[in-house]
């Protein structure tokens, strides 16, 4: 470890624990497993919650910035331990319990920070006020012989299991897919050799499962569902349609055992956001895997929320108006394409990992006189912000067949 420190800059291992740890015939100590390794970030935030929960130092579980100072922790957790006669089962406990304490110390620590004065502005004076809510205890890893299974292997459903399969740290212990879609599921199980498997029928890859993911087209779903036993298994439905009670009823399952989400294909490259509902801790460790989940206290939320992903091209075209203007002005094609992929990447980094509120944060930016109040100015005055909730209240009307809240009237 201290070799790995040594460098300009530091590398960091990331995952520093018990099992990772070897010991030689000479009884020498060997560090294995550097598939999280990675040169520490001088410029910008690393990133959190990576590792193995119980050996993290509370910065990284707490996705603030780190150094090498978190392989130091991770090693005073696994030293003692390392030294005990005591059982592996009680050993483990303990390390449970110290990443919990932790967990609660940095929170506490993060509750602090979150109430602020904001900063003065033309609104009126300074004022109290809170942040955000504290955050959520951080997921833990599912059980390593955990066993996926998936119904209906389609475009979302292959991007979770391609996501799950090649993640750097949890992986299922097996997965068994659908074979209705059979180039989706060959495709699958040809890039996973080993973990991924065809089932023979729906009920076959309920059987082998423990949580059993669905992503089968509505009317399908109310064919099919009511014929198989889902019996002690978990059931996560990716069906955009089809209501969370009306999901209960197909499947026969207590509301803790079934969960309704969206995934998007980003979870692939295990990022972007996932809707879940209701919050349940085994759907928000396993999303974790390969996104954001985000918990919804109501389902109504999600209709709510998915409308956002309509933004994509939004986001797209804002992007290919600001490099059209940079190569008309003289800048190269592939300069300012990595130029802007990479700014508006930082600044979606930074939104994620702030506990300002976006307004604010776009206030903080917006120094008097400067280039961004110019153009934040603009955009006020022309109406550009209302033109996005103008779109918003659309596709909500769309989706729910219903109109949006009134929106509060501009300061």
């Amino acid at each position: 470890m201290n070799y790995l420190h040594s460098f300009q800059p530091p590398i960091l291992h990331r995952d520093l624990k018990s099992p990772n740890l070897l010991i030689d015939s000479s009884y020498a100590l060997k560090i294995s497993d550097f598939g999280l390794a990675r040169v520490r970030a001088h410029f910008q935030t690393m990133t959190g919650n990576c590792g193995t929960t119980q050996w993290m130092a509370p910065e990284v579980l707490a996705a603030e910035k780190y150094t090498e100072k978190a392989d130091v922790f991770s090693y005073g957790v696994v030293k003692p331990l390392s030294l005990s006669t005591t059982n592996t089962n009680i050993e483990v406990v303990f390390i449970q319990l110290l990443a919990n304490l932790c967990k609660t110390i940095y929170v506490s620590k993060r509750i602090l920070k979150g109430i602020r004065l904001s900063r003065r502005s033309d609104r009126g004076p300074r004022r109290a006020s809170f942040a955000n809510p504290p955050p959520r205890a951080q997921a833990m890893s599912p059980s390593p012989d955990t066993t996926l299974g998936l119904l209906g292997t389609g475009k979302i459903g292959s991007a979770v299991f391609t996501g799950f399969c090649s993640a750097n740290g949890w992986q299922p212990k097996h997965a068994v897919v659908s074979a209705r879609t059979k180039a989706k599921a060959e495709a699958l199980a040809a890039k996973f050799p080993g973990r991924v498997s065809t089932g023979a029928s729906n009920q076959e890859i309920v059987d082998q499962s423990d949580v059993v993911f669905v992503g089968l087209l509505p009317h399908v779903a109310r064919e099919e569902l009511p014929k198989l036993s889902f019996a002690g298994k978990k059931v996560v439905s990716m069906m955009a349609t089809i209501p969370y009670d009306e999901l209960l009823q197909l499947v026969k399952l207590p509301r803790e055992s079934v969960v309704r989400s969206v995934p998007l294909p980003a979870a692939a490259k295990r990022a972007g956001p996932i809707l879940a509902y209701p919050d349940n801790a085994f759907a928000r460790d396993l999303f974790a895997q390969i996104g954001t989940p985000v918990m919804v206290a109501e389902e109504a939320e999600i209709t709510k929320l998915t409308g956002i992903t309509a933004l994509i091209s939004f986001f797209y075209a804002t992007c290919d108006t600001t490099q059209k203007w940079c190569v008309n002005n003289g800048v190269g094609d592939q300069a300012s394409r990595d130029y802007i992929a990479s700014f508006f990447h930082a600044l979606a980094t930074a939104g994620a990992e702030s506990t300002e509120g976006f307004g604010e944060m776009a206030d903080e930016a917006a120094t008097p006189g400067g280039l961004n109040e110019q153009v934040h100015r603009a955009l006020q005055g022309n109406g550009g912000y209302e033109l996005v909730a103008d779109q918003l209240d659309d596709i909500f009307k769309r989706l729910s067949g219903t109109d949006p809240a009134p929106r509060p009237a501009r300061s």
